[in-house]
């Protein structure tokens, strides 16, 4: 190999160190512009998916509210049909409640 072939293949090498170098910082350019737009979009659902748990939950305890609401209703129906059959049924129970905590303590 000549002088003048050396020379040449050593300016190719620039050359193409050049070109490889310009390469990389666009691809380091394009990976980071993927990146934020990713980064985006990632806390655009975490948003979505914090607003919709917290519309379900809402509703969730809304209609826990009015189930509980209509219970007690329903019991306090119960209870003035015939409040003499509750006021027996709970001494009962009270007596039966007794009766297993003493056993227990023994």
């Amino acid at each position: 190999m000549t002088d003048t072939e050396l020379q040449a293949v050593k300016r190719d090498i620039e050359t193409l160190r050049a070109d490889l170098q310009n390469v990389v910082r666009a691809l380091e350019g394009e990976a980071a512009g993927k990146i934020d737009s990713t980064r985006s979009k990632v806390s655009e659902a975490v948003e979505r998916l914090k607003q919709k748990t917290q519309e379900g939950l809402q509703c969730a305890s809304r209609r826990a509210k009015e189930l509980g609401g209509q219970a007690v209703d329903k019991s306090r129906e119960c209870i003035t049909e015939r409040p003499l059959t509750y006021v027996i049924g709970s001494f009962v129970a009270g007596i039966l409640v007794g009766k297993l905590l003493l056993n227990h303590k023994r």
